[in-house]
């Protein structure tokens, strides 16, 4: 049961040169005002957002891109020292642009070799010592590349595949946490991986409790949030026990089924969700971006930047 209506699918037959989005003000990633930026998948753009939800305009699109890169169709992003790191959901490469926002080069892309690792539907991208590690739904693993995308490890590699992942996060002390589809039933949709081992060590969050594992975040307290889906519905848990600690937002809130979150050092959670941008910060949960109204089609992932 894979996650049919994320960023993790295939595509639904977009055509980029039909969106007529005339926000296209670029914005330079050292812009103090900005909060959060979004990738806006099938909507081929990465946007900055201000803490109120105000659309500050376009980090990067797809007007720099050689032609053989195009449709421009964005994942994730991360910020890796000058430059801006970007999924490409499409074809699995791992693109660079410059602090403008500017195209410079193919990190990662598929080879030919059979034999050589893969990267298929990336979903996620983050920086861990500085390296850049990819998870992969359709690949089923997280690949870990230095600066010149040469591809160091990869997690998840036949036959310990990960099962049917969609986020992952990595705690200071080296353990990884997996978001997952339930594919086996009595098994928890949180993997727990001990990178100093190279194997998964544990498990937790079992369907009932979480009905899909989507996007995962480890906070500075050593809790982490957990996106589900269809459960529509955020929760923290302690990264020890794995036990529940509470529901940050749910249903009720006018959550719309969530992908991803990002926490800001202010103590602000953002959440990505089908219907948009949500807030959660002293005053409670509050919709802040309308993903319609900004043009969102398959927004799948979200990073907060100057917090």
């Amino acid at each position: 049961m894979g996650l049919q209506l994320v960023g993790c699918q295939a595509s639904s037959g977009w055509d980029a040169s039909t969106d007529t989005d005339s926000q296209k003000e670029q914005v330079d990633h050292a812009d103090s005002t900005a909060a959060f930026w979004v990738a806006n998948m099938k909507g081929g753009e990465v946007v900055a957002f201000s803490r109120d939800g105000s659309r500050l305009g376009t980090v990067v699109d797809e007007e720099s891109l050689p032609d053989r890169l195009r449709p421009f169709t964005p994942s994730s992003i991360v910020l890796d020292g000058d430059r801006i790191l970007v999924t490409q959901y499409s074809t699995g490469e791992v693109l660079s642009f410059d602090k403008e926002g500017q195209f410079e080069s193919v990190v990662f892309e598929n080879s030919s070799n059979a034999s050589a690792p893969r990267m298929e539907e990336p979903c996620m991208i983050r920086i861990v010592d500085g390296e850049a590690w990819v998870l992969g739904n359709d690949t089923r693993n997280i690949l870990i590349f230095n600066d010149e995308g040469e591809v160091l490890e990869e997690v998840g590699r036949a036959p310990m595949y990960l099962r049917n992942p969609h986020g992952f996060d990595v705690t200071d002390d080296g353990f990884l946490y997996v978001a997952l589809s339930p594919s086996h039933p009595g098994r928890g949709l949180i993997q727990i991986w001990d990178m100093s081992l190279g194997r998964p060590v544990g498990e937790f969050a079992p369907y009932g409790e979480i009905e899909e594992g989507t996007g995962l975040t480890v906070m500075p307290d050593r809790t982490m949030l957990v996106s589900d889906w269809f459960g529509n519905q955020v929760l923290r848990y302690d990264q020890h026990t794995g036990e529940v600690i509470d529901w940050v937002a749910d249903g009720s809130g006018g959550l719309e089924q969530p992908v991803s979150t990002a926490f800001g050092h202010d103590g602000t959670v953002y959440i990505l969700d089908s219907g948009g941008v949500m807030r959660v910060d002293d005053d409670g949960l509050v919709r802040i971006v309308d993903g319609e109204a900004e043009g969102f089609h398959w927004a799948r992932g979200i990073l907060a930047v100057n917090p």
